[in-house]
């Protein structure tokens, strides 16, 4: 499969995952590299005129289309990021499937959050209620969610339950709950 179909999936995979997937970043990093050889390309060609000036304007076509698929996942991912990062401040596991800048933006968020919530409201409410680092006052992921799926291959019989009383035949094509 070729990196922008990589890309599209890991960008799927990731807006409907109810949890933080891991950063791709061997697949980001590729594509940023091969997005500054063809910039690199185009610019040689732009001065030249007739074909080689259409191939160049479809080529940064295709380049603002793949920048736009990189910036929706990474959107994804930031939204996420907003949305649970105390869970991922405290969860190692969590933290791992972080690349290193969206670990510091998780950080850097978590303090503003808390300097904002002290400075407008905590500090106004008794000591033993004034903290918002109670376990269960952290948002997490609900991994009870319901996904969907569609496979690419025959898979047979499955599972459905912790029990084993329920089983599905999967084929190529179906859609899964």
């Amino acid at each position: 499969m070729d990196p922008v179909s990589l890309l599209k999936r890991a960008w799927k995979n990731e807006l409907f995952a109810p949890e933080l997937l891991n950063f791709e970043s061997d697949l980001i990093q590729t594509l940023q590299d091969h997005i500054t050889k063809q910039e690199a390309l185009i610019s040689s060609k732009k001065s030249e005129r007739g074909d080689n000036h259409l191939k160049a304007n479809l080529y940064l076509m295709e380049i603002d289309r793949v920048n736009y698929i990189m910036r929706e996942y990474y959107r994804t991912r930031l939204i996420k990021i907003e949305k649970f990062a105390l869970y991922l401040n405290t969860n190692e596991d969590a933290k791992k499937r972080l690349s290193q800048h969206e670990v510091e933006f998780a950080k850097r968020y978590q303090e503003m959050i808390k300097d904002h919530f002290q400075s407008t409201c905590l500090q106004h409410l008794p000591e033993k209620v004034s903290s918002i680092d109670e376990k269960d006052m952290i948002p997490q992921p609900n991994m009870n969610t319901i996904l969907l799926c569609r496979t690419t291959r025959d898979v047979g019989e499955i599972q459905t339950d912790q029990e084993g009383f329920n089983t599905i035949f999967v084929n190529n094509g179906d859609l899964v709950r």
